[in-house]
């Protein structure tokens, strides 16, 4: 016997010895027999023991499976074999895995509920940051994809484990084992995702903005100009004063002097701040305004410290970091101590940095201890009459007109501030009798007995008298807003639509069953044009953008402003330290402006009989805490007002007074901190409701009562749980709904899809602009609402709620039909846009090459393209292999119409395009600006010889 198993040994070979006799076992093993009961030489058939122990399956599989020398087959442990052959591997360890699969299971439940707390932690505090202008870091959006990834597949492996229950163990033991080695698997993928540390934090600063050149007229001032930057240029001068009358140009002149120290890169930062009249928030107003030229982060530490001198020694430290600076003082009106306000004082000993100071007069300049004091004076009769023809046009040199039209200009006096608003006033004038007229005009108001700003004002008079009513009555809304404020063009003109200035009569509510709200919003920016084209207005240029959103008034003009609403009982208190209401002044007043003034507190039941307009915005409450309430009564005498505008105003609690506005036509409650609104259903005549930002936690009670409201804003309301959609179909002449980054409609999918179907059935809707957390509810909006009805739209998606894209893309862009698109990396090839999108934003994406792409087949005319902040779907996977947005030489469809392109921050591109692109396919670019690329290459110079409509390229920090 023995004899014939040894032969039968060396037929099989080495790998298949057969098992030892018991005899030849060692002590342990047999011992292990014991214990079990069982003789190796002759094994069960009872494999079902396999299930309760795992001794019996080690045993089996050490004696039989690895050693085996007859057929598998004629084995009694045939399933067992089948579990080897199937998955191979180390076998003990895999069966061991089998064994405790139930258990293995419940601490995968564990580790997943773990993993999800994590994941919840992290998405708050990613949101908290948010609201500080953070953005998270590609890293973390990475790490919350995977986490939600293998979330669903661990819920795949406990649904694959209910399934096997219900079977016989030995149905399929391959699948039950490889379902074990899954569960052991998954448990370190899960603890590895939530051990993950972020070494780099969870977010990152919005990129600061790189200073921006402020681009004044260059038409006078050169010599000046040149003077100061070569003082500045001088290492013993450290300190420089720059003096002269208002409208004289001073600020013109030192804005060309910003620009050309931006330009030669002498010194590290150029700081621009603006002093005021007044001097509002004294030291404390002057540093936090240094302080948000040095970036939004250092802003909020600034402001959230009380201590002026703690925020003194920050700033000083701060600017110190900073390098080289020149810090320019504008409109400063008595001394300040450089020291207080946290300027590191110029001096021998710290003579890098250089402070200038802008003063009308003389004296302030020198109680700031300049070296040198640069006077600039009115303009010689010469470059005055070449400043005015550059803004009247060359119809001045007729024969007939150019005689009166120097008279015009000498009666200026030389000031280029009045020599600008009459000559944009006097513009495209052909008539001699108009130009007498303007002659007699400015000669009665140059009386000798009035000082020069009286002059000046009479001077500018002119250019307002000239205006027509309506824009006389929009040119005196702007002195509502504080001096040197920059005003958001599209809440403004919201605001002259409310008081009936765009319109043929006054908002009444028969008036409001005719109103054609896109009508009178293209009068509205009609009007604001004309203010500029009389330069009564100014643009006030925004980093990274295009169009002018913002406007300011000149001092001088604004002082005017003031001056004339006298006449007509409109009070302005804007940006002052008002501390008490005068009762006797505001009793009278027809409309009054209590913007960023500084109050001790309200007066329990002000009578105003005759106020239509209230502007109570970003009111502070002088030394006491913000949770302050208005008084209950306080709108209780004030029957007669229809505009009303709260925002920003630092209590957790409005009146109850607020809802017996009968009159009411436009009530703005941005960013306010109350959690509930007063009922609102008798205030039948309501136009426009705004709640931007603010903390509310339901909708208003008897909204359902707005019968004309046809402007509701509702983006931002990030504390907004309770909302009932069918809120929405009741207000049936909703002309314009915002719902972007609203709790909501991201929390709740049920009421978002809710909300698509009401707004899909809004008849009188133009203007929408919605966003959606969940791809599947913006794909659900994408089909369901008939975009290409709409005037204009905002359409976005984003993985973060907090996301602000109407911040980027502000609502003064009517016409735009955007869809804006952030922190994407999903499936592209299931994505839709509505047809009509005319501008398309993608932040933060990860994106494919553009060439080919078919979410961007069904696209019509795009017109502007901004990609920020983006990356690439796939890594270069040879050295020379480099990324593009377009890869072959097909007409790249995405850009064939657009007339703006801006690639910022877009992460690996090197080349723009890989071939030669084809013929006319950007013919109608206008713009194009790429910065913090990449890129090696921009475009061949055949392909820049085609781009016959670009107007202005800027290529910045790229390689």
């Amino acid at each position: 016997m023995e004899e014939k198993e040894r032969e039968r040994e060396r037929r099989l070979g080495d790998d298949y010895r057969l098992p030892p006799r018991t005899s030849e076992l060692s002590k342990k093993e047999r011992e292990r027999e014991r214990r079990l009961g069982r003789r190796l030489s002759s094994p069960s058939s009872d494999v079902r023991a396999l299930e309760n122990s795992a001794e019996i399956v080690n045993v089996l599989t050490h004696r039989f499976v690895k050693s085996i020398v007859f057929p598998i087959e004629s084995l009694a442990i045939g399933p067992c074999v089948e579990l080897v052959k199937c998955t191979g591997g180390p076998i003990s360890r895999r069966i061991d895995q089998l064994r405790k699969l139930s258990s293995n299971l419940k601490i995968l439940k564990v580790k997943r509920g773990e993993l999800a707390a994590k994941e919840s932690d992290t998405k708050t505090q990613i949101e908290l940051a948010q609201e500080r202008g953070k953005l998270p870091l590609q890293e973390v959006l990475h790490w919350l994809k995977n986490v939600e990834g293998v979330k669903s597949e661990v819920r795949d492996i406990e649904e694959s484990f209910e399934t096997h229950k219900a079977r016989c163990f030995f149905s399929n033991c391959a699948s039950r084992l490889k379902l074990a080695k899954q569960v052991v698997d998954k448990i370190r993928e899960v603890e590895e995702l939530r051990a993950r540390q972020f070494s780099d934090g969870l977010v990152t600063d919005q990129r600061e903005p790189k200073e921006i050149m402020l681009n004044p007229p260059t038409i006078f001032g050169d010599s000046t100009t040149d003077r100061i930057m070569k003082l500045l240029m001088e290492p013993k001068i450290w300190k420089v004063g720059v003096y002269g009358m208002g409208g004289v140009g001073k600020t013109t002149i030192m804005k060309a002097v910003h620009d050309k120290l931006l330009a030669k890169e002498t010194f590290d930062n150029v700081i621009w701040v603006t002093a005021t009249k007044d001097n509002l928030g004294g030291i404390e107003g002057l540093q936090k305004k240094i302080a948000q030229r040095l970036g939004d982060d250092f802003f909020t530490k600034i402001s959230s410290n009380e201590d002026k001198v703690i925020r003194a020694s920050m700033l000083s430290h701060k600017l110190q970091q900073v390098g080289k600076f020149v810090l320019i003082i504008d409109d400063l009106w008595e001394k300040i101590r450089l020291d207080e306000v946290g300027i590191p004082e110029p001096n021998e000993e710290n003579k890098e940095s250089k402070v200038v100071v802008i003063s009308r007069q003389v004296p302030v300049c020198n109680s700031m201890e300049t070296q040198e004091n640069v006077e600039v004076k009115c303009l010689s009769e010469e470059a005055a009459w070449e400043l005015f023809v550059s803004k009247t046009g060359e119809e001045v040199h007729m024969s007939d007109i150019k005689p009166l039209a120097k008279r015009v200009s000498k009666e200026c006096a030389g000031l280029p501030l009045a020599i600008i608003t009459v000559g944009c006033s006097m513009r495209r004038k052909h008539s001699t009798n108009e130009w007498s007229n303007a002659v007699n005009e400015l000669k009665n108001s140059r009386g000798d007995d009035l000082d020069m700003d009286d002059k000046v004002f009479k001077i500018l008079r002119f250019s307002y008298d000239s205006l027509k009513e309506k824009a006389k009555s929009c040119f005196l809304y702007c002195a509502f807003y504080p001096e040197d404020y920059q005003i958001d063009t599209a809440l403004l003109i919201e605001h002259w639509m409310a008081e009936g200035y765009t319109s043929k009569g006054r908002p009444t509510s028969e008036y409001c069953g005719t109103w054609d709200r896109e009508k009178e919003i293209n009068k509205g920016f009609h009007i604001l044009e004309e203010l500029k084209d009389s330069c009564l207005l100014e643009n006030v240029k925004v980093f990274a953008r295009r169009d002018n959103v913002y406007v300011k008034m000149h001092d001088l003009v604004r002082d005017l402003a003031i001056q004339i609403m006298r006449e007509l009982n409109f009070i302005s208190k804007a940006g002052l330290e008002l501390r008490r209401w005068p009762q006797e002044e505001f009793g009278k007043a027809c409309k009054i402006s209590l913007v960023d003034v500084y109050l001790e507190t309200f007066p329990d039941q002000p009578s105003c009989p005759n106020l239509s307009t209230l502007f109570l915005g970003k009111a502070n409450l002088v030394m006491q805490e913000w949770k302050m309430s208005i008084p209950r009564m306080f709108f209780s005498q004030m029957p007669a007002l229809q505009v009303l505008d709260i925002s920003f105003l630092e209590v957790v609690e409005l009146p109850e007074s607020l809802s017996e506005l009968a009159n009411l036509r436009a009530l703005f409650l941005e960013n306010l901190k109350v959690k509930k609104i007063p009922s609102l259903g008798k205030l039948m005549g309501l136009m426009l409701l705004s709640m931007r930002d603010s903390w509310i936690e339901e909708t208003p009670e008897g909204m359902e009562a707005l019968v004309n409201l046809r402007f509701l804003n509702l983006d931002g309301t990030r504390g907004l749980r309770n909302f009932d959609a069918d809120l929405i179909s009741k207000l049936t002449l909703l002309e314009e709904l915002r719902m972007r980054s609203s709790v909501v409609l991201a929390k709740s999918s049920r009421i978002a899809a809710k909300c698509i179907q009401v707004i899909a059935n809004l008849k009188h809707l133009t203007n929408l602009s919605i966003s959606f957390q969940e791809f599947d509810n913006y794909l659900k909006a994408v089909e369901c609402i008939q975009w290409n009805k709409l005037k204009s739209f905002h359409l976005g998606m984003s993985l973060t709620l907090f996301y602000d894209a109407y911040k980027i893309f502000p609502s003064g862009n009517y016409s735009r039909k955007l869809v804006s698109i952030a922190f994407f990396d999903g499936n592209w090839s299931s994505f839709q846009f509505p047809r009509d999108t005319e501008v398309l934003w993608f932040n933060g994406c990860v994106i494919p090459n553009l060439s080919g792409s078919q979410c961007l087949k069904n696209l019509g005319y795009v017109k502007e393209v901004y990609l920020i902040q983006c990356n690439f779907s796939e890594r270069p996977r040879i050295k020379d292999h480099v990324h593009t947005l377009f890869r072959d030489d097909n007409s790249p469809e995405l850009l064939a119409s657009s007339e703006i392109c801006t690639l910022d921050w877009y992460f690996r591109l090197e080349v723009f395009s890989r071939g030669s692109l084809s013929k006319g396919c950007l013919e109608n670019l206008k713009y194009l600006i790429v910065s913090d690329c990449q890129l090696k290459n921009l475009l061949t110079v055949n392909t820049l010889q085609e781009l016959k409509n670009l107007e202005f390229m800027r290529i910045a920090y790229c390689k």
